[in-house]
């Protein structure tokens, strides 16, 4: 069964170290830069929101407030991609987000 982990991280070189470990751990994922509900508001001229491969993050990672990131992943596969993350983030201490993750009902797909 195919899982869909949802992470949100603060943007920074903290963020940018985590997702290099888990591309390097051959893990895949599709990334959006976002802000909170409060700044989105607030900002006069908020930035565009651009959706991007884990790949591509060193070339973007520089814009925006915070990281959301989407893995699906064989569910196997989640524990080690979530404890990975948590040692990354000191259990989210060093880095302000969170994840959570569900279940994939209905799944078709090549990722």
């Amino acid at each position: 069964m195919k899982k869909v982990l949802y992470l949100i991280l603060e943007n920074g070189n903290e963020a940018l170290s985590v997702f290099d470990s888990i591309r390097g751990a051959g893990y895949n994922g599709t990334l959006m830069r976002t802000a909170s509900l409060r700044h989105a508001l607030d900002d006069d001229q908020p930035e565009d929101t651009h959706f991007f491969s884990l790949a591509a993050y060193e070339h973007y990672h520089d814009h925006g407030e915070a990281m959301f990131a989407l893995f699906v992943v064989d569910s196997e596969k989640l524990a080690d991609l979530k404890q990975m993350i948590r040692e990354k983030t000191d259990s989210f201490h060093k880095i302000a987000g969170g994840m959570f993750s569900r279940s994939l009902e209905d799944y078709e797909g090549s990722f």
